[in-house]
Formats: C-alpha cells, sequence, structure tokens
C-alpha cells in the first residue's frame, strides 16, 4: 500500500506520542503513529508550499516521505543496530529538500525510511 508520511511538529510540540500524520493512499485515510517504515521511498518537498513558507513565514504542510508502508506503530521504535542508516534533516528556513544531517547532500530516493517521533531515518 502506498502512503506518505510527514512529521507534524505541532502535535510534538504540544507533547504528544504519535506526531507522525500518515495517509495511507490512494483514499487519504490519515491516522497518527509514533512509528512509521516505508520502503521504495521518495523525499518529496512541494516547490508552492516552500515559496509560501519562506514568503509568509507560516508553517503549511509542503514535505513529505512516501513509499509503501511496511508498517506503523504507536510505539517509537529506532531502526536495528545491525542497519546502516542515516539521518535526514528537512527544514524550510535552511533547506530546499530533505538532506543527509551530516553531509547536507540532498536526498530524492531512500530503499528505505523509519520515521520516529520527529525523526527521519533512511537505508541509502
Amino acid at each position: 500500500m502506498r502512503a506518505e508520511a510527514h512529521l507534524h511538529i505541532g502535535r510534538a510540540k504540544g507533547g504528544k506520542e504519535n506526531c507522525i500524520s500518515l495517509r495511507r493512499l490512494p483514499n487519504y485515510q490519515v491516522e497518527y503513529a509514533g512509528t512509521v517504515v516505508l520502503s521504495d521511498v521518495r523525499f518529496a518537498v512541494q516547490p508552492s508550499g516552500l515559496k509560501r513558507f519562506r514568503e509568509e513565514g507560516q508553517k503549511n504542510v509542503h514535505a513529505f516521505v512516501r513509499g509503501s508502508l511496511v508498517d506503523s506503530t504507536t510505539n517509537r521504535t529506532v531502526p536495528s543496530d545491525t542497519l546502516v542508516v542515516r539521518e535526514a534533516y528537512y527544514n524550510p528556513a535552511v533547506t530546499d529538500t530533505f538532506v543527509d544531517k551530516e553531509t547536507r547532500h540532498p536526498l530524492s530516493t531512500a530503499r528505505a525510511a523509519w520515521l520516529v517521533g520527529t525523526k527521519v531515518y533512511y537505508i541509502p
């Protein structure tokens, strides 16, 4: 099943555990989770939403991690220590796309991604 997820920072700041918005496609059913695992991932930033954020300074949902839904749970579980994972980062005030948090190289795809709380981990 195809899905897209984004970090719901407002929920996180409000102290809610399940701060990832998950939309199952094609019916766009929305639910909240603490952890979402996707495969065949695409990191997507909608240019018009990014432009609107920078012009108005008001947050809007315009960045997603899209892929095939593997699992979602209310528990926060990090990827296994045996996997080689990297952390992805997106901040519309600083970056135009998702980037590798350490190298700052832009990201467009990944084999898999874990959204855990307010963090995104990926397998290149």
